[in-house]
């Protein structure tokens, strides 16, 4: 990072880089983002969640973050929680949460949907006329 800029002339990524080492200085139990890698590149985001996972590893610390990446979701949670519209479609961890969704397979599908088909179906529902 470059310290002779301010906050505000950073780039977008790498102002969220800058706020996650915020957050991170604090030594915080529980670590709370919203979105944590929007704005990332590619490598830039597999460090974030690789680091996201030698956080939590040890069980001391957790972190919880909202996103619509799923791909997030498939490489670092241990647990998923579903909100849609307000309500809560489904809180379990990631090992069973497809379980939950098994009403939305169809015959074409071998095994467990991933968590992209899992949120692409559910939100289609809504949109079915």
């Amino acid at each position: 990072m470059d310290e002779s800029k301010r906050v505000r002339e950073l780039s977008a990524g790498m102002r969220v880089k800058y706020q996650i080492a915020v957050a991170l200085s604090h030594q915080a139990e529980l670590l709370i983002f919203d979105e944590p890698t929007s704005g990332l590149d590619p490598v830039s985001r597999d460090e974030l969640l690789t680091l996201f996972r030698a956080i939590a590893a040890d069980g001391k610390r957790s972190i919880l973050f909202s996103t619509h990446i799923t791909s997030d979701l498939e490489r670092c949670a241990d647990d998923i929680t579903y909100i849609k519209d307000g309500r809560l479609l489904s809180s379990a961890p990631k090992a069973d949460f497809a379980a939950a969704f098994r009403h939305l397979r169809t015959p074409e599908d071998r095994g467990e949907l991933t968590l992209e088909e899992i949120m692409v179906r559910t939100e289609r529902r809504t949109f079915h006329v």
